[in-house]
């Protein structure tokens, strides 16, 4: 736990008498937090007595002390090394969740880029982003096909004039037009449903409906307020039965990720699309209470670094070691290990390929499979096949194809030839890059706020307010 004080002259100077004097006290009288069973003579308990009563004393003249250096001092420097001294002498004293709290504010104060931010307080984030703006509309593309249905509940007004009644609609593209029912619309149609919602595949959305023509496939775009858009992704891609914060973590790596499309969109007509490809948006279908109130509390809050959204990359389960990024371009992407994953879950599985699948799709008799070539993190580059003519590379996508209808759950695996099988064992859930989700509830489960959780997956990110 961090007691000395980083910056700040004052506060540099009482951490580190903070730290000798506990020191002595560990050394004289044992910790404070249990006090042991009686043991010895009347007069070593009597001792013993004494000097707990005088180290506690001690510690709660120095927590006064840096709770009046925090009451007093407006430089986010200091007040968040107070609070960490003070979060180091509640534990002391066997008082958990108040030092859990204490650590909370530090991390509030200091920001998720772990350096002094000029502005922050608890409960909320003072400085503005203005590269985003958290009310304009986000476009997700929901569907690309010849033909597609579409169900507007009530009418579909455009302009305040109803451009299509309500009902179920078959909608397909034919020479750059757009046919309802086989009556051409033009080339693009926006209208916005005058209860606020469509059906598409079984799911509600919110929001406007844009239908256009690509390459003789007509697009499906929704149109919805950022914030709206996150209540459809953040139960759709955790639990919303988890921890808050987790929870809340989650809503903030969405919301950063999805900032970053709007300001480098995927395609010129749509900034990205609804599944995993960039997230998973399910519309209205998923939202529950836990999930929106996630999203609320967190209103406008973004990561950024240099100026930019970051790229808020996060996946199911590291296996316990997270993948790097290109540090020059993304260097809040860092790899390492990741023990807070495998705290609650070692994410292990194992999965079987019948040999003769692999061996119809090389064409060619497999006698033996390894994987030499690894990223930094672990993580199997490519396999390579032993034939009966030699070494054949195989890249990861066509393994996981082979497993239809399941996939690799991650590359963070090892590969051997068992009998007529091929033996794929391995950790974790995803590609290892950026925030793990189980991690993220590991950490939220211990008591530790979003601000941590994201200041632990996405090093010297800054988190800054969107403007309106």
């Amino acid at each position: 736990m961090p007691v000395v004080c980083r910056n700040g002259r004052q506060s540099g100077v009482l951490g580190t008498l903070f730290v000798v004097a506990l020191c002595i006290l560990a050394a004289w009288g044992g910790p404070l937090r249990k006090t042991s069973a009686w043991a010895g003579t009347w007069e070593e308990s009597r001792i013993r007595t004494a000097r707990e009563l005088l180290a506690a004393g001690f510690l709660r003249s120095s927590y006064t002390m840096y709770a009046n250096i925090l009451s007093r001092s407006t430089n986010p420097a200091v007040r968040s090394q107070s609070l960490e001294v003070m979060a180091a002498i509640a534990w002391k004293l066997g008082k958990d969740g108040h030092a859990r709290e204490l650590l909370d504010k530090a991390d509030m104060e200091r920001g998720v880029s772990g350096s002094p931010r000029t502005g922050a307080y608890e409960g909320g984030v003072r400085q503005h982003y203005e590269g985003v703006n958290a009310g304009g509309d986000i476009r997700v593309l929901l569907a690309r096909n010849a033909v597609l249905n579409v169900r507007f509940v009530g009418p579909c007004v455009d302009s305040g004039a109803i451009v299509l009644p309500r009902g179920e609609y078959e909608v397909s593209a034919k020479h750059g037009h757009i046919y309802f029912g086989g009556r051409s619309a033009g080339t693009m149609l926006q209208c916005a449903p005058s209860d606020g919602v469509f059906e598409y595949g079984g799911r509600v959305y919110p929001g406007a409906v844009r239908l256009m023509v690509d390459n003789d496939s007509a697009l499906l775009v929704n149109l919805v307020p950022l914030e709206t858009y996150l209540r459809g992704v953040v139960p759709a891609e955790m639990p919303a039965s988890w921890n808050g914060n987790a929870l809340k973590a989650q809503a903030v790596a969405a919301r950063t990720y999805a900032a970053r499309r709007m300001r480098h969109p995927r395609h010129a007509e749509y900034d990205l699309v609804d599944d995993e490809r960039d997230q998973v948006y399910t519309g209205f279908s998923a939202c529950t209470p836990e999930s929106d109130l996630a999203v609320s509390e967190t209103a406008g809050r973004i990561l950024t670094h240099g100026g930019e959204p970051i790229l808020a990359m996060y996946h199911a389960h590291s296996g316990g070691r997270l993948e790097a990024a290109s540090l020059d371009s993304h260097p809040y992407l860092q790899g390492g290990q990741d023990v807070e994953s495998t705290s609650m879950w070692s994410g292990a599985w194992e999965m079987r390929l019948p040999v003769r699948r692999l061996a119809r799709h090389i064409g060619r008799d497999v006698l033996g499979i390894t994987a030499p070539e690894r990223t930094p993190g672990g993580r199997i580059e490519s396999f390579h096949v032993r034939t009966d003519t030699g070494m054949q590379a195989l890249p990861c996508r066509d393994v996981s194809a082979l497993l239809a209808p399941e996939r690799l759950p991650s590359r963070l695996c090892d590969v051997r030839l068992e009998g007529d099988e091929v033996v794929l064992s391995g950790t974790g859930y995803g590609h290892g890059m950026g925030m793990s989700q189980w991690g993220a509830r590991a950490m939220a489960e211990k008591g530790r706020s979003y601000v941590a959780i994201l200041n632990r997956y996405f090093p010297g990110a800054e988190l800054l307010q969107a403007g309106q």
